[in-house]
């Protein structure tokens, strides 16, 4: 339990670093927003590995340093102000659902995994279950087939 612990730790930690080196790179780059994307790499990666919370926490992290960088020189490139703060909310939204959709995939792939293991055992169960008395039975036709167990009355 503390092994496992302390790798959501560890990705935390580099999920947080990936946010804060693509922050710096985000704000040395030219205005256009390029580097949108790459802040769902971290995101999912925490949600994955670490949970839900922490992919939350991230995701605000990634839209607070952008929001940052967008206060530079980003900012200047919408015509009204109130189109950056729609921008920045569609952010939110995207690495929320992004989050939302991880956590969701990582529940379902559980699921599948637990209902793949009830499918195995049932199968191997009812294959033991059937295979017994079939060989009770073949094994008893063989005898009176051979003629061990007596003579066969033709009615």
């Amino acid at each position: 339990m503390k092994k496992e612990s302390l790798l959501r730790f560890l990705f935390i930690l580099i999920g947080a670093s990936l946010v804060i080196l693509i922050t710096v790179f985000d704000r040395q780059m030219s205005p256009h927003p390029a580097l949108v994307i790459y802040y769902l790499i971290p995101v999912s990666l925490v949600t994955w590995f670490s949970g839900p919370v922490a992919g939350l926490c991230l995701a605000l992290l990634s839209v607070w340093g952008w929001f940052n960088n967008g206060m530079f020189h980003i900012r200047s490139l919408f015509h009204y102000e109130l189109f950056f703060y729609l921008h920045v909310t569609f952010r939110i939204l995207f690495l929320l659902a992004a989050v939302y959709v991880m956590n969701r995939l990582k529940k379902s792939l559980k699921k599948e995994k637990e209902l793949s293991e009830r499918k195995t055992y049932f199968v191997a169960r009812v294959s033991h279950e059937l295979n017994n008395p079939l060989t009770i039975i073949r094994g008893s036709l063989e005898f009176v087939l051979n003629g061990l167990a007596g003579g066969i009355n033709p009615q």
